[in-house]
């Protein structure tokens, strides 16, 4: 029989699923089991040295030597150790990734005028309305120029 998701492999494995109250076997090969992070359904198979990716045969001593995994099944196999290795490595196993210095320098007038808001705010609250205007004409002036640099940025990309 076919996996019901893919219709390409063999199904392999047959597991139920519970939709509002209505139970419906699936049928499912490896590849997609380990996709939808069903990986319970098979245990990862074991070579002398550790683990072996049921998917695409990787071992934990390869990916040792080129720090590449073979697949996304790899994660769900390797999980723990790859877990230990990206804290060790990055401090984190989430990655937040690098902003573009000219989105950084939008980023940084954002927060810029963000903190002039706040101000005008706490001027009008105080009934500092000369402070309040000078705080209104700069927050203007900044938002013209963050209104600029899209603009820049829109015609650069």
């Amino acid at each position: 029989m076919k996996c019901e998701i893919c219709n390409v492999r063999d199904a392999e494995a047959v597991y139920t699923e519970v939709v509002d109250g209505v139970a419906k076997q699936i049928h499912i090969c490896k590849v997609c089991a380990l996709e939808k992070g069903l990986d319970f359904l098979f245990s990862p198979e074991k070579e002398e040295g550790g683990f072996v990716c049921n998917v695409c045969g990787l071992t934990w001593e390869e990916f040792e030597a080129n720090w590449r995994l073979g697949c996304t099944a790899c994660y769900n196999v390797f999980g723990d150790k790859l877990r230990r290795v990206l804290e060790s490595i990055h401090k984190s196993t989430r990655h937040v990734g690098k902003s573009p210095e000219k989105d950084r320098e939008v980023f940084e007038l954002k927060k810029r005028l963000e903190e002039l808001k706040r101000r005008l705010s706490v001027a009008v609250d105080e009934e500092r309305f000369d402070r309040a205007a000078k705080l209104r004409d700069e927050i203007r002036m900044l938002e013209e120029e963050i209104a600029k640099r899209r603009e820049r940025r829109a015609k650069n990309v």
